[in-house]
């Protein structure tokens, strides 16, 4: 059962990789169905697991990484994370709950830059209790511009990491980033 549980996951995140990659600018994948809504998840006992659709790091210390946050009872087994560029496909995976991603791509150079656009993420987590959850999401690294700062689309409802109440984990607060109000 492992092996099939393992293979199910490889076999998902392969398609959902290269279904990914092809497009340039994708507005919807069809292995996600992306619409850029933040990653929700509830267990049978209330915990909660949650993650942005966008954030922006442009080191001014406020949502400046991209992570999953967990109430504070959440108990985690397993957890992996990949976060996929279309244009360059997996730009980086953790199976740390508590580790984050910077936006830093490796160019074809070999030096980092913090790339605006879409990305792609595909989440496994199984709690203590064996409950599992595997998705998938998507979320912005805005694009900035000297005269509007932060530019989004405005027709979307963008919710970063600080938004997210400690206890709930329902995005209830108002955001600290003063480029992106």
């Amino acid at each position: 059962m492992k092996m099939l549980s393992k293979w199910g996951t490889i076999a998902l995140t392969a398609v959902f990789g290269l279904s990914a990659c092809q497009k340039v600018q994708p507005a919807i994948d069809p292995v996600c169905d992306c619409k850029n809504q933040f990653v929700n998840v509830i267990t049978s006992t209330g915990e909660w697991a949650v993650a942005p659709n966008v954030f922006t790091p442009n080191g001014d210390g406020k949502n400046d990484v991209y992570r999953f946050k967990f109430s504070p009872d959440f108990e985690v087994d397993s957890f992996s994370l990949t976060i996929i560029w279309p244009p360059k496909g997996e730009v980086y995976f953790t199976k740390s709950r508590f580790e984050s991603w910077n936006g830093f791509v490796k160019s074809g150079t070999g030096v980092d830059a913090k790339i605006s656009g879409q990305y792609f993420t595909q989440y496994y987590i199984r709690t203590k209790d064996g409950e599992v959850f595997s998705g998938c999401g998507c979320f912005e690294i805005p694009t900035y511009s000297s005269s509007e700062g932060c530019i989004l689309n405005k027709k979307d409802t963008w919710i970063f990491a600080d938004q997210f109440d400690d206890q709930t984990g329902k995005p209830t607060l108002q955001t600290i980033e003063k480029f992106c109000n």
